[in-house]
């Protein structure tokens, strides 16, 4: 297994913030370390997902932007390394 790496890094914490967080790690089986660790990610992921909701309604909002055919067109370029976006297909043949 890859290890990370890591910073260490000094944070002051109020007394009674410090010692709810090490009774909540020792009920987890986990360190403080840890704790604050996972806690911090998920704030880093629930930011990341707020940012991504918006960009996607900001996109959604805009009906140029919402051309599916075009979007097929560019993932089907991208999973099979050729450009279908200029393809014309005869539906009457």
């Amino acid at each position: 297994m890859k290890a990370h790496a890591t910073t260490a890094l000094t944070v002051r914490l109020p007394t009674a913030l410090y010692e709810k967080g090490k009774a909540l790690a020792e009920q987890q089986n986990m360190s403080l370390n840890e704790l604050l660790i996972a806690a911090l990610g998920t704030v880093v992921s629930r930011q990341q997902q707020e940012a991504l909701f918006a960009a996607f309604s900001e996109v959604g909002a805009d009906a140029d932007l919402n051309n599916v055919d075009f979007a097929m067109a560019a993932q089907r370029e991208v999973l099979d390394g050729s450009d279908h976006s200029r393809t014309v297909i005869d539906h009457d043949a």
